[in-house]
Formats: C-alpha cells, sequence, structure tokens
C-alpha cells in the first residue's frame, strides 16, 4: 500500500527475489498490478508483467585430494581419497568426479565405488564417479586403490590428476 497519489506522481516500488538453489525452473514470471478505489478508465494498463531467465550456477572445489601411504613402496598399495564440494549457488545437476589411473599403477577392481565406472583398469584408463545432484555446501568423497608396479624403481613418483565437473554451468573452473 503506498497510500494516495497525486496525478502527475510516481512511486518506485523495488521488489528482490532469490530463486531457490534447487529450482528447476529456466525462467521466473512477475507481475505487478496497480490498483485504487478512484475509479480509473483505463485499466488495460494498470499491470505489467516480466519474465526473467534462470540459469544454475555452481562452484563445484576439488576440496581435498590425499595419497596414503607416501612414499609408497613398489608393489604396494596406494589409496587417493577425492572430495568434491559444491560452493553453490545452485545445486550441481549430475556432478562427477574423473580420475585417470597413474602411469605405472594398475586399478584395484575390488574397490572401485558402486558410483563409478571405468573404461578399463589399466595405466591411463579413465574412472568416472557420478555424484549426482550434488546440493549447495554438500560434498562427496570418493576412495580409489591402485597397485603400483613392482618394476618402478626410486626414486620414481607416481602423480595423478582428479577433475570435479557438472551439467551446471561452473564459472571458476580454477
Amino acid at each position: 500500500a503506498i497510500g494516495g497519489l497525486a496525478v502527475g506522481d510516481s512511486v518506485t516500488v523495488t521488489v528482490q527475489a532469490t530463486v531457490a538453489a534447487s529450482s528447476n525452473s529456466t525462467s521466473v514470471a512477475n507481475t505487478a498490478t496497480v490498483s485504487s478505489t478512484t475509479l480509473d478508465g483505463n485499466g488495460s494498463n494498470n499491470s505489467s508483467t516480466l519474465t526473467n531467465g534462470v540459469i544454475r550456477r555452481a562452484d563445484l572445489v576439488l576440496a581435498s585430494k590425499t595419497d596414503a601411504p607416501d612414499p609408497v613402496s613398489a608393489g604396494g598399495t596406494l589409496t587417493y581419497t577425492i572430495v568434491a564440494r559444491n560452493d553453490g549457488p545452485s545445486v550441481a545437476q549430475d556432478a562427477a568426479i574423473t580420475d585417470v589411473v597413474p602411469v605405472g599403477t594398475t586399478l584395484v577392481a575390488a574397490s572401485l565405488p558402486t558410483n563409478c565406472a571405468t573404461t578399463g583398469i589399466s595405466t591411463g584408463s579413465t574412472i568416472t564417479c557420478d555424484l549426482g545432484d550434488l546440493g549447495v555446501a554438500a560434498t562427496s568423497t570418493v576412495t580409489f586403490r591402485f597397485i603400483v608396479g613392482p618394476d618402478l624403481e626410486p626414486p620414481a613418483t607416481v602423480s595423478n590428476t582428479a577433475t570435479v565437473s557438472s551439467a551446471t554451468i561452473d564459472p571458476d573452473t580454477s
């Protein structure tokens, strides 16, 4: 309610709304209507609707990646634990962690989490773990075990890189 309004005067009303992070809408419509107890001879210009597109953005973060033991013995088992986090502001839809079997190792197939699949179990194979929809501030953890090749000679190093991705736009892929 804005009270009385003299001829030629105007009042600005600002409405700020937040789209829920879990919203599946692709647009949001807002209709504003003005009315008065005074007779209005032209009611056709008393409302206006604007529709805004809605995009989802989620800042996915590879929050941590640990290895154990470090150093690992040739022929030994090396375990990587990877934690992905969604810093929002939207739900990260169809999130996934991708990892490549490190050179000089073999994935222990029995240790593959049920939400993960691999193109094989040898060096260079890709492991993809489907995390589903990852809510704002939610985390998901996967753990892989690898057998380090018995013929790796010290001071060899095992290098491994994991990535996290989603169908939702991530404005900061660093």
